[in-house]
């Protein structure tokens, strides 16, 4: 079948780009083509750039489904247009990532809750990240929605190494990914483990967040880290600690545990259904500073082998629940499905 991907450059930053990569650079029963709606040097002339082209590409590409990855605001509007400029013989599919959209959505007035419901019956199928986002599109939508975990590529082997000193924090950098509580834990950890350090690499309030550490010894504040600098950075890692308000499945925590890394993070979105507590990983309530600092410290006072075995059920789980084989398994299927109907 042909696919046409719509959504970020493969080359952009988060964990949607890599989730079109991933499928994209996989060689499977399909024949996936990606076009780019967003990059961040590119928003305007790109989308733009869609609205004249898609339908020219879909007929010359002899697309049979368009599937268009989707987060909240800007990304849904900008999807639901060329979702309305398709051809009525080509399926389409919404794929959302958002990690907000019950915000997005509860906070829009009547009239724009009206246009985001009419965007959402205009698809054929709706597929959520999580069984928790599925409950809450098909409360607003009568078009179906199932649910697909996110996917990673597994490495070989488990290369975990549990004398490592890093506790790790991937994404971006700001308030709804709870960095501010990141830093009030860092120091309360600090008072009692100064060796170890807590690193941050993504986008966002990069800067502002330097002066917030100066007087963090323990606390480094990194730009954007490229999909193949990972690898090593996470055979250093003992940790990966995500302190988020809000979240949809987020990549960064399939991508450390498929390197045998535990987590830390809150109870939201998908991830409850992703990190069983205290067996593959550590889960809190979101700006319980407390409870965060107590479990880092608890994990930090574990012996080797209670780390290792944290470490190997995580591993384990994703290579057997979220590996991206059974991932383009799951896809094809409901490719063929939509064609049948």
């Amino acid at each position: 079948m042909n696919i046409l991907m719509i959504g970020p450059s493969i080359d952009a930053k988060g964990g949607m780009s890599t989730v079109i990569k991933n499928m994209y650079e996989y060689e499977g029963e399909d024949q996936i083509k990606v076009v780019s709606n967003w990059h961040e040097k590119h928003r305007i002339s790109l989308f733009l750039k869609n609205i004249f082209t898609i339908r020219k590409t879909i007929k010359e590409e002899k697309i049979d489904i368009v599937h268009f990855h989707v987060a909240q605001k800007g990304s849904f509007y900008r999807k639901s247009l060329l979702l309305f400029l398709l051809p009525k013989k080509v399926k389409s599919v919404f794929h959302i990532h958002a990690s907000q959209f019950d915000l997005f959505y509860h906070e829009a007035s009547r009239r724009k809750k009206r246009i985001i419901r009419k965007c959402l019956g205009r698809t054929d199928l709706i597929v959520a990240v999580s069984e928790s986002w599925q409950k809450f599109y098909q409360k607003i939508t009568d078009t179906p929605v199932e649910f697909v975990n996110n996917a990673v590529k597994m490495p070989q082997e488990n290369q975990y190494q549990t004398t490592a000193k890093r506790i790790l924090t991937l994404g971006r950098i700001g308030e709804r990914k709870g960095s501010y509580d990141l830093l009030k834990v860092a120091k309360i950890v600090g008072e009692f483990y100064p060796e170890v350090v807590f690193e941050l690499y993504g986008d966002g309030e990069v800067e502002h967040f330097r002066q917030l550490t100066r007087q963090l010894p323990n606390v480094k504040i990194n730009g954007w880290v490229d999909q193949e600098e990972k690898g090593e950075l996470f055979q250093r890692t003992l940790l990966h600690f995500l302190p988020s308000y809000n979240e949809g499945l987020p990549m960064a925590i399939l991508e450390t545990m498929s390197y045998g890394i535990p987590n830390i993070t809150t109870n939201i979105g998908g991830i409850p259904q992703l990190i069983e507590n205290n067996e593959d990983g550590l889960l809190t309530e979101p700006g319980d500073v407390e409870e965060m600092s107590h479990k880092i410290l608890q994990y930090l006072g574990k012996v080797a082998t209670e780390k290792a075995r944290f470490s190997e059920k995580a591993f384990k789980k994703v290579k057997k629940d979220f590996s991206l084989d059974s991932y383009m398994e799951k896809w094809h299927r409901i490719y063929v499905r939509l064609m049948s109907q």
